[in-house]
């Protein structure tokens, strides 16, 4: 939602996730690699995301900022992306929420409301 409480058409979810070594360090443990998807996202607009790592009692082991921009999937699906988030220990991770954190606009008027406890600089 803008300041004006009129939606901006955007959402984002997580598709899959899994526990594996990532490739570049696959001796190292095990990091929590998801796919996520932008719906009504559009070059201009960019918006993003923190995919934070909870566990069952939704305490954050950790977050990795996830802008639409980065969706460059197949020819199939090209608004999916795909990243890590390495948090200790990985196999407690319950969920991947993914948080709003921006969406750039031409306006202040339509800038989004903070989603939680403050704004961030």
């Amino acid at each position: 939602m803008d300041t004006d409480g009129q939606p901006l058409g955007v959402a984002a979810v997580v598709v899959d996730r899994s526990l594996e070594p990532h490739p570049q360090v696959p001796t190292e443990a095990d990091q929590v690699h998801f796919r996520f998807r932008f719906e009504g996202a559009d070059e201009p607009s960019d918006p993003v995301v923190d995919a934070c790592a909870v566990d069952e009692e939704r305490v954050t082991s950790g977050c990795q900022t996830a802008p639409s921009s980065r969706a460059s999937g197949p020819a199939d699906d090209p608004r999916t992306g795909a990243t890590w988030l390495a948090v200790e220990p990985p196999e407690r991770v319950d969920g991947v929420p993914l948080i709003p954190f921006r969406v750039p606009t031409a306006t202040p008027s339509r800038a989004p409301r903070p989603a939680c406890c403050g704004s961030r600089a």
